[in-house]
């Protein structure tokens, strides 16, 4: 998902805010929690039933190769997850177009705080939520991704 070349020059109103930055990342956050909890979700399911599989391949006294091979699958899965925090960063990514949704809602029904400000201040404090809510959310992934990296070494 490419963001649409943002044009400085015009005047930045309520409606091309919410259209240019807060549905953009609405539906960013989405795609990626949705691509988080599916990994995650996978991940998870695969490494339960093949590990479920590894007490029953031990016991049959053909199979050490696929024993082995199963294992390492099962260890490789979860070591995956340790490094990349697919469900962290699932309910970050979560969390951060839930409360962005919020706060659309909440200045599209002139919901509090919004209700008793007039157009120009409701704005600035919408934009200022809205980034807050944005850098907030990247600051949790640079901390997930921070401790991958300190993992990984």
């Amino acid at each position: 998902m490419r963001h649409k070349e943002f044009n400085f020059n015009k005047e930045m109103t309520l409606e091309l805010y919410v259209e240019e930055r807060v549905i953009f990342n609405i539906k960013r956050y989405r795609s990626k929690a949705t691509m988080c909890r599916e990994t995650y979700l996978y991940t998870t399911l695969f490494a339960v039933i093949l590990g479920s599989l590894v007490p029953i391949l031990i016991n049959m006294t053909t199979c050490k190769i696929v024993t082995t091979i199963v294992s390492f699958i099962v260890v490789m899965i979860i070591a995956l997850e340790n490094v990349f925090h697919f469900r962290d960063r699932w309910k970050n990514y979560q969390i951060a177009e839930e409360l962005l949704r919020r706060e659309l809602y909440l200045i599209q029904t002139n919901g509090e705080p919004y209700s008793k400000l007039d157009e120009q201040s409701s704005f600035v404090l919408f934009v200022k939520n809205i980034e807050s809510i944005i850098k907030q959310e990247r600051d949790r992934t640079i901390q997930v991704r921070s401790s991958e990296i300190k993992k990984a070494n």
